[in-house]
């Protein structure tokens, strides 16, 4: 997570999840680890369980963390059954249950996916004060893909 993102989600009042390089260092139970030293120790002490999300079995581990220039954090680092592609993500909701974290990652993912999808069809260099806007100012062949988009968002906005 970049500091500046950090501060300018704080200065707004917003609560954030955000990717976290493997290399980062990070502070557990007062020592410094790299993530990916960490993700090792917690495999070693058997951390890691089984979630199933939409069907999907992930194996999955949250754990508090200080940041340096952050503070504390959340980390979730997550595996999908049958991959060694393992992912860290960070966040100030420390609050979250493992199973919560990773259903929220997995809802920030689609809202990606959409909107790298709405870059792509030339839609990405337009802003709009509220999202209703979009769905005015669409063609109505993309009226499908803006509205899903529209609900991504409005979804996820439920969780906060």
């Amino acid at each position: 997570m970049c500091n500046e993102v950090v501060k300018h989600c704080r200065d707004k009042g917003y609560r954030w999840i955000g990717d976290i390089k493997s290399k980062r260092v990070v502070y557990y139970r007062g020592e410094e680890f790299a993530l990916s030293d960490l993700y090792d120790l917690l495999c070693e002490e058997g951390w890691f369980v089984d979630v199933v999300v939409g069907g999907e079995i992930y194996l999955v581990c949250g754990v508090k963390v200080y940041v340096a220039e952050i503070g504390d954090v959340l980390i979730l680092i997550n595996v999908k059954a049958g991959t060694n592609d393992v992912h860290f993500l960070c966040s100030d909701l420390v609050e979250l249950s493992v199973f919560e974290f990773l259903e929220m990652a997995l809802k920030r993912h689609v809202i990606e996916a959409v909107h790298k999808e709405v870059r792509a069809l030339g839609l990405g260099e337009y802003q709009f004060q509220r999202s209703e806007a979009a769905l005015i100012h669409v063609h109505p062949g993309m009226s499908g893909v803006c509205t899903s988009l529209y609900f991504a968002f409005t979804s996820f906005a439920l969780w906060n």
